[in-house]
């Protein structure tokens, strides 16, 4: 992950030095929002609770380590936490970025994203380099569709353990502006955030184990405002 971190920062410091060669229009954004996010995992039972169902079912169910390494425990079906309560996060983000035409920009993104899971907290903070390209509409207002890449820094904190990990992010982008002024606009925008196979921590779940956190997504829609340096 260290050199998925360094080659993050590398590609942005490429795009920097490119867009320094020639005569650039940067610009900085501030945005937040709201975000919904989404995860799998695995539920893993105590040995101990499969004594309710009136036998041993180690026969069947192979005991498997727990996340945090310890043995005694039986894997489950997969949990998908979308169906779980939790609430929407706030999503709070900022971008620098220039323009290399009228119609194509790249950007460099820095955003926080977190949700509360019951008693959990599940936290993302990435950095990614997006990729845009606006479409002029009627009058004022413009359309942009977008990809980028980058690094996600997954955190769980629960009342009983903390965990963190780094993982690769996705995102896909579209949005509308609104241009106030020459070097000002409003921004709208949607953001898709995938982190493929990320996995983080352990949620406790009382009588019946815990549950290992996997590939987080997050979908996000964001108001702000983009203005020329």
């Amino acid at each position: 992950m260290r050199s998925l971190v360094w080659g993050t920062a590398a590609g942005i410091l490429s795009l920097v030095g490119a867009a320094n060669a020639g005569e650039r229009n940067w610009y900085v954004a501030i945005e937040a929002g709201i975000s919904d996010t989404s995860a799998s995992g695995t539920q893993y039972f105590p040995a101990t609770s499969f004594a309710v169902f009136g036998g041993d079912l180690s026969a069947t169910f192979p005991i498997l380590a727990t996340p945090d390494g310890a043995s005694g425990l039986l894997a489950s079906t997969a949990v998908d936490f979308s169906t779980l309560d939790h609430d929407e996060s706030v999503t709070f983000l900022a971008t620098i970025g220039t323009h290399l035409t009228e119609s194509v920009r790249i950007e460099a993104e820095l955003a926080r994203r977190s949700a509360d899971f019951g008693s959990a907290e599940i936290g993302q903070t990435t950095v990614i380099v997006n990729a845009a390209y606006d479409v002029p509409l009627i009058d004022k207002f413009s359309l942009s569709l977008g990809a980028g890449v980058g690094v996600d820094r997954i955190t769980l904190d629960t009342p009983s353990a903390n965990d963190s990990s780094l993982a690769l992010a996705l995102q896909a982008t579209a949005g509308v502006s609104y241009a106030l002024s020459d070097g000002a606009s409003i921004v709208l925008n949607y953001r898709y955030l995938d982190a493929p196979g990320s996995s983080v921590g352990s949620i406790s779940t009382g009588a019946i184990g815990e549950t290992q956190v996997e590939d987080l997504s997050d979908s996000a829609i964001t108001l702000g405002i983009r203005f020329g340096l």
